[in-house]
């Protein structure tokens, strides 16, 4: 036992030694924080984004049409809001172009559903968001300047008319439910 031991103790005085980190360097720039200001305008560019591609409605949906190779495909969402924003990286490469801070606007549905019919016939609420609609917003500030954008919500439009066509008939119990959120 004794010989099992003695090994061991060595390698405890000898480990902490040659095992021993050096100092890191933390060259790397500190992600700082948006002023009040700053969300307060980014939240209203964000909305203002947004009211370019959804209709709001005063239920609490939200209607938009879809637009991809030719086809129209009429989407709704309920409690579609700016959830929160969050703070990304910036690669060096990119801090040489003059990007210095990075942040996603994240957006949320509680739940949704689509018509290829332009409304006659819905499909059933989906409790989560769309798929096919964008889940943030980017935030950049480029050279000292906050850009804001969101490629992927040019393919969305407002509705053209507010007055979506619901489902006719009566509602399935499942999506009564939804319909009530």
């Amino acid at each position: 036992m004794k010989r099992t031991l003695l090994p061991l103790i060595a390698a405890l005085f000898v480990l902490p030694a040659s095992a021993e980190e050096k100092p890191q360097s933390d060259d790397r720039p500190v992600p700082s924080q948006l002023t009040s200001n700053e969300k307060v305008r980014i939240l209203s560019t964000a909305n203002r984004m947004l009211d370019n591609a959804i209709a709001y409605h005063g239920d609490g949906t939200a209607t938009t049409i879809y637009q991809s190779n030719g086809r129209r495909l009429l989407l709704e969402m309920r409690g579609l809001v700016v959830r929160q924003l969050i703070h990304g990286s910036v690669a060096i490469e990119e801090r040489e172009a003059g990007v210095t801070r990075r942040f996603y606007a994240q957006l949320h549905a509680d739940s949704f559903r689509t018509s290829a019919s332009g409304g006659k016939n819905w499909t059933a609420w989906q409790n989560s968001s769309c798929p096919i609609f964008p889940s943030h917003i980017l935030v950049e500030e480029v050279d000292g300047k906050l850009t804001i954008s969101a490629p992927s919500l040019a393919r969305f439009s407002p509705s053209p008319d507010p007055k979506v066509i619901l489902p006719e008939g009566e509602l399935m119990p499942h999506e009564r439910i939804m319909a009530q959120r």
